[in-house]
């Protein structure tokens, strides 16, 4: 049974997926990813992060914080995605898509207007996923604007 449902980002199952995905960026990108990130930015009413389980077992995790106006690239009323994850035994059965479905529909219904996001090149699932599902490249910003295998992307949300 698949069970996708909204926890808070010091949860110990999270915790458990983000040394993963820790893992995973380093073995992709020779380290971690060093964005602070804080649990009270993904708690409702502001932000959301949720966990999708299988048959008991977490396999995937995403949230969205709030993101504002920088000037720059970023829009009053964004959402940031971050840490989109699926474990690789729980690959290709359509989970990550379940999850930003979600993260979507959450974001929009809190006001949310814009969705935004930062990935690599070294991650062309992650690419693939989110230009299949309508997002287009926008100019950088955050903590790896610097870098050149960093790509961002913005969907507009309905509502």
């Amino acid at each position: 049974m698949i069970v996708l449902h909204r926890v808070d980002y010091g949860d110990p199952e999270v915790a458990e997926l983000e040394r993963q995905v820790q893992q995973e960026y380093t073995r992709r990108y020779g380290g971690g990813d060093d964005t602070m990130l804080h649990p009270e930015q993904f708690r409702a009413p502001v932000g959301v992060f949720l966990l999708l389980s299988v048959d008991g077992a977490p396999v995937a995790m995403g949230g969205w914080r709030p993101r504002d106006a920088d000037g720059a690239h970023l829009h009053g009323g964004d959402a940031e995605i971050k840490r989109m994850y699926v474990v690789p035994t729980a690959q290709r059965r359509g989970h990550a898509r379940t999850l930003l479905d979600e993260l979507e529909r959450t974001a929009a219904a809190a006001g949310r207007r814009r969705m935004v996001l930062e990935t690599g090149l070294l991650q062309p699932e992650a690419i693939a996923l989110y230009t299949t599902s309508g997002y287009t490249e926008i100019g950088k910003f955050g903590l790896y604007a610097q870098e050149d295998s960093s790509r961002y992307y913005a969907k507009a949300l309905a509502g």
